[in-house]
């Protein structure tokens, strides 16, 4: 997404929207900048590991649990799959599909392409969608829930 934004490979629409959006949200600016850091990074996930609790359910499909040594990570409640720790957002690590809505809804409901993507999100450990969220293409991920408690350790 950030190469696709830096080279101007989004429909006019977008890019527009993304234009107007940096310069009038300072936040929005922070959530590029962030991104584009994120994306250098290379995120990998912590991948398999032991749990040794679950704390809570963050969504249907992802627990924040301590791991092992103790440390609060996100977890798939599928698999066990560790995502990373759980004061990042879960989507970071993920396996992420951009689908057309054309795919998903009828014809004379889908939402312009030009206008709207449809980003799956899903567990490497075992393919399970975990998330979906329809925004116009090129814009940051949204971010899942990040409680602040959770980055600490």
């Amino acid at each position: 997404m950030v190469a696709a934004r830096k080279a101007g490979n989004l429909p006019a629409p977008a890019l527009e929207l993304v234009k107007e959006t940096e310069w009038f949200s300072a936040e929005f600016h922070r959530q590029l900048q962030q991104e584009e850091q994120l994306a250098a990074k290379d995120l990998k996930p912590v991948g398999k590991g032991e749990i040794r609790e679950v704390l809570f359910k963050l969504t249907p499909y992802v627990n924040v649990a301590l791991d092992s040594t103790g440390k609060k990570v996100t977890v798939c409640s599928e698999c066990g799959f560790i995502y990373g720790p759980a004061g990042e957002d879960f989507k970071l690590y993920s396996l992420v599909y951009e689908r057309d809505p054309d795919e998903v809804y009828p014809k004379h409901l889908a939402p312009d392409k030009e206008w709207a993507v449809l980003l799956e999100f899903y567990c490497p450990g075992c393919g399970r969608q975990t998330e979906v969220d329809q925004t116009p293409p090129g814009m940051p991920i949204v971010p899942h829930a990040i409680i602040a408690e959770l980055a600490q350790k």
